[in-house]
């Protein structure tokens, strides 16, 4: 009979399991051997059973040293344990904390069911813990801990009661096998009634009722984004129930369908979980403008209709990011050589990118959103000209529109509609710089005072919309004007800080008691001009700029109308 990997290492020769209980306490190569071992270990008991390993009794024995080492790595945790223990003997661990338990996945945040009151237990948490508190539901007693640590993200811990007599009938009602999943958080006793940790072994998503998406329309996303976030592979079972009873997700409110769709974005292979939404006809109920853009072709150089190229976007941003060390846990390797003309300004771009546009969630992840809906406009936008060329004039700027209505619809906050409209409205602009005979410092300068706070992210979308023009590499004709001037923008914005990172020479009270000038409209040009030269180089202290101003001004170039 086959070991069981998880409990023992390919040089263990060890076969058999002495029982206590569900704890094994006890192991050998033989009977008894293992009965021995037992008898060393707890001397004044006697095993309740005797099993070969390979029937998984072995595994028993890794939820309580589990368990360990979770409350060794969190003290949060640990302490959590100890308050709620010294009162209460039905309390669980559940869902998704257990399985990333089980798959040695980082664990930030706790879902914590119970027999008494969550709401008063939450409260008396949040007083022992020095932390934050609000109820999440009052109907159904959900509430929720919020624990900050400095230089470290929020942690959550969300309690409820448990629903039903049992904790089996709570797991029950749970939307996967691989999240019906409770561990006794006193004793470390797991309770599986779905075989949900055989199917964290096998790696599947697998529906705990056939009508696990009925129930709950907003799992047919989720199941798209575990899949993706954990590598399981998806039961047919579950594949089917989603083609059925998708539908529901037509009334199922946007903060759900826009939290399970951002959390999809954000990780670092989203693409194919994009494409999966697709083929299981799910953007018709989340984002239905992205399904016109299947089918709509293309002129040279590129080789994708619209859809494919926005997926494709996509991957590339995502390997630039990964190039950059973004998301910070998949980042720190080497540049690949396409990417490599970067490599001065990772710093900096990581700064930038990893700064919260809206709580929790960083410019990085906005800028996803940006790949996707880069091109939404083009169906609406498509010309096909007098010499058989398809066009797409002023689709950028009508992106930027409809971007806006689909980010509105779905409750983003208004940080982050600016900020991802911004980048589809500009997103050509460095390809039209690149064909114009040269860049300026003041053109350079001009990019990032339009674009503010989206002129970064604006300059890695162009790379990644560029480098999606076909798979494989992109021709270099088309590549390295692009790559050239989005190499330029960096080396300027790297030099000066961008015009917040100026240093301000003149101010409007220098303009009007040094120069005579009247107040009005007529100074904020005035003190834009300043700034435009001094990017361009024309001067670098205060001084040269008021004698350059006292040139100009006097009459000598321009008078004082501007």
């Amino acid at each position: 009979m086959p070991k069981d990997e998880t409990a023992y290492s390919d040089q263990d020769e060890r076969r058999w399991a002495a029982l206590q209980g569900r704890q094994v306490v006890g192991v050998g190569r033989d009977p008894e051997e293992a009965y021995r071992a037992a008898k060393t270990r707890r001397p004044k008991e006697e095993p309740t059973a005797l099993v070969p390993a390979g029937a998984g009794a072995n595994d028993v024995d890794q939820w309580p040293q589990r368990l360990e080492r979770l409350f060794a790595d969190n003290p949060w945790a640990a302490r959590t344990r100890e308050l709620l223990c010294s009162r209460l003997s039905d309390v669980y661990l559940v869902g998704g904390c257990v399985r990333d338990l089980m798959l040695g996945r980082p664990i930030h945040d706790l879902d914590i069911v119970m027999s008494d009151d969550a709401v008063q237990w939450g409260r008396r948490l949040a007083d022992q813990l020095g932390a934050g508190f609000y109820v999440l539901d009052v109907e159904r007693g959900f509430a929720r801990v919020v624990l900050l640590r400095e230089n470290h993200p929020r942690i959550f811990l969300d309690l409820s009661r448990i629903e039903g007599e049992r904790i089996e009938e709570d797991l029950a009602r749970r939307d996967f096998t691989i999240n019906a999943l409770a561990l006794e958080l006193c004793a470390g006793r797991l309770i599986d009634p779905f075989d949900g940790e055989g199917d964290v072994r096998r790696r599947i998503l697998r529906p705990v009722t056939p009508q696990a998406i009925v129930n709950d329309p907003i799992r047919a996303v989720r199941a798209v984004r575990l899949a993706a976030e954990l590598g399981f592979y998806v039961d047919a079972s579950l594949l089917e129930a989603i083609r059925r009873d998708a539908g529901g997700l037509a009334e199922e409110s946007p903060e759900r369908i826009q939290q399970e769709l951002h959390r999809m974005l954000s990780l670092p292979n989203s693409a194919e979980a994009l494409r999966r939404m697709s083929g299981l006809g799910l953007w018709r109920y989340t984002i239905p403008e992205l399904e016109g853009l299947a089918g709509v072709g293309q002129s040279a150089p590129h080789q994708l209709d619209v859809w494919d190229h926005t997926l494709l976007t996509v991957a590339r941003l995502e390997e630039l990011l990964r190039a950059i060390g973004l998301p910070a846990e998949d980042g720190g390797r080497l540049m690949p050589e396409e990417w490599a003309f970067l490599e001065p300004y990772r710093p900096a771009l990581r700064r930038h990118l990893e700064q919260e546009l809206a709580e929790e969630r960083p410019h990085w992840q906005a800028l996803k959103w940006a790949a996707l809906l880069h091109d939404i406009a083009k169906p609406a936008a498509r010309r096909v000209d007098e010499v058989g060329r398809v066009r797409f004039l002023g689709h950028a700027r009508k992106g930027a529109e409809m971007a806006e209505e689909i980010m509105r619809r779905l409750r983003f906050s208004q940080r982050e509609i600016s900020y991802v409209c911004a980048c589809v409205a500009h997103h050509l602009r460095p390809l039209l710089l690149s064909r114009e005979r040269e860049l300026t410092p003041r053109a350079q300068y001009r990019f990032f005072r339009d674009l503010g706070d989206a002129g970064l992210g604006v300059c890695l979308l162009s790379l990644a919309d560029t480098a999606a023009c076909r798979p494989g590499r992109p021709p270099a004709e088309v590549w390295e004007p692009v790559q050239r001037v989005v190499q330029a923008l960096l080396e300027f914005f790297s030099r000066t800080g961008g015009p917040a990172g100026m240093p301000r020479l003149v101010t409007g009270e220098d303009l009007i008691q040094r120069f005579g000038l009247a107040p009005g409209p007529a100074v904020g040009r005035w003190l834009e001009r300043v700034r435009e030269e001094q990017a361009a180089g024309t001067f670098a202290t205060r001084e040269e700029a008021l004698r350059w101003l006292e040139q100009v001004i006097s009459g000598k170039e321009g008078g004082k109308s501007l």
